[in-house]
């Protein structure tokens, strides 16, 4: 190993022990080892199983996503059907507000025809 790449991994290990990232200085060196100079032939690299994870979240992140959606579509039929089954009450309060302020007007044309009969 050459001295350039053997002072990145103890800055590495130094970091990663001062961050308490590892317990022991010879674990920060194993790990600091491990990211500058890839894994043992045997196991996959950090970058993989970091890239991996990352993935596996997105997943999740995607599958919560699709159920957010199923339940917001539920909800807007819901939502569609009890508008429907409300608009006839909706249209009969209409029609009854309208005879109301028909009434009103008229209750003021009276008013307003008593006090100019009165004058």
């Amino acid at each position: 190993m050459d001295p350039e790449t053997s002072r990145k991994i103890s800055e590495l290990a130094n970091n990663l022990k001062k961050l308490h990232l590892a317990a022991t200085m010879e674990e920060a060196m194993a790990r600091a080892k491990e990211m500058i100079l890839g894994a043992p032939t045997n196991e996959k690299p950090i970058g993989e199983l970091m890239k991996a994870q990352e993935i596996k979240k997105e997943e999740k992140d995607i599958q919560k996503a699709e159920e957010s959606l199923e339940e917001l579509e539920k909800q807007i039929k819901h939502d569609e059907a009890l508008n429907k089954s409300q608009e006839p009450d909706i249209k009969e309060t209409k029609e009854e507000t309208e005879k109301l302020k028909k009434g009103i007007e008229n209750a003021k044309d009276i008013i307003e025809e008593a006090e100019r009969v009165q004058d």
